[in-house]
């Protein structure tokens, strides 16, 4: 049996100037089974270096006095109490916790529901290296459709043959053959060692394009993209796989380098690329 719930996302918002904030939880209402449960973040770097001029002792507080008030809510066992506290959350204003409109949906089992929402809106549990380069595809796509003549185009293609296939997606071919090819590559994962394996991933593939002629190296472009905080091990890494992949003699580029992005694909053909 499903049942009508309703939860509302938990943010964390130091300066209500900018209205920026951070989805630090998630709280949930069902009726039905008079049940009130919340879940609060206890990973406070993301939001601290997302709101980096703020205090992260304010954020720890606001956290702390969130959860008390919350667990204080939750023991109160009575449905009645739970509806019409849960409709006034997002009534407030002038604290740094914030609780958005509240949501509706069905679920077999609300507990689930709720640890679903907070991995997807607190965790993100959608960005994966295949989301985030997903992201990065789709604008260079709607950069490339605006800025380019309609007889150079770039389409999803897979190059070489088997057992060597590798679908690339930006990739424009004329009469002659391919004439250039652009691959977004994302090695900003949270822990390095993913963006090191990622790394070897497409830097082995890339290797073998080149090594049996499907591509030449001046015919690909990697539009590259690291940690929003790229310090540590997770610059190690990227530095490594940037010097790694310039012995290959590909061109490379940061991806919001539009501008070396276009004068790549404007050549794509030319003699000089190859």
């Amino acid at each position: 049996m499903k049942y009508v719930c309703q939860y509302s996302l938990i943010r964390f918002m130091p300066f209500p100037e900018t209205g920026e904030f951070a989805n630090v939880g998630v709280v949930l209402h069902c009726p039905k089974l008079n049940l009130f449960k919340y879940k609060l973040t206890r990973q406070t770097k993301r939001v601290d270096s997302f709101f980096h001029r703020a205090d992260l002792s304010i954020l720890k507080m606001s956290l702390k006095w969130a959860s008390l008030e919350l667990e204080a809510i939750e023991s109160l066992s009575a449905d009645t109490v739970y509806k019409n506290v849960f409709n006034n959350l997002s009534e407030r204003q002038g604290t740094l916790v914030h609780f958005s409109k509240p949501y509706t949906a069905m679920s077999e089992a609300p507990l689930e529901l709720l640890s679903d929402k907070f991995d997807f809106y607190v965790n993100h549990s959608f960005a994966t290296k295949e989301y985030a380069e997903q992201i990065m595809e789709r604008e260079l796509r709607i950069l490339l459709k605006e800025n380019l003549y309609k007889n150079i185009s770039f389409k999803k293609q897979s190059l070489g043959v088997s057992p060597l296939k590798v679908t690339l997606p930006l990739v424009a071919e004329g009469n002659s053959g391919i004439l250039g090819v652009i691959k977004p590559l994302f090695l900003g994962h949270d822990i390095a060692d993913k963006a090191y394996d990622h790394f070897l991933h497409w830097h082995a593939r890339i290797a073998e394009l080149l090594n049996k002629d499907v591509i030449q190296p001046k015919q690909l472009l990697l539009a590259t993209r690291g940690a929003k905080i790229n310090t540590g091990e997770h610059a190690e890494v990227y530095n490594y796989a940037i010097s790694r992949f310039h012995e290959l003699d590909v061109n490379i580029t940061e991806s919001d380098n539009t501008d070396s992005i276009l004068s790549f694909a404007k050549n794509v053909g030319n003699p000089l690329h190859i």
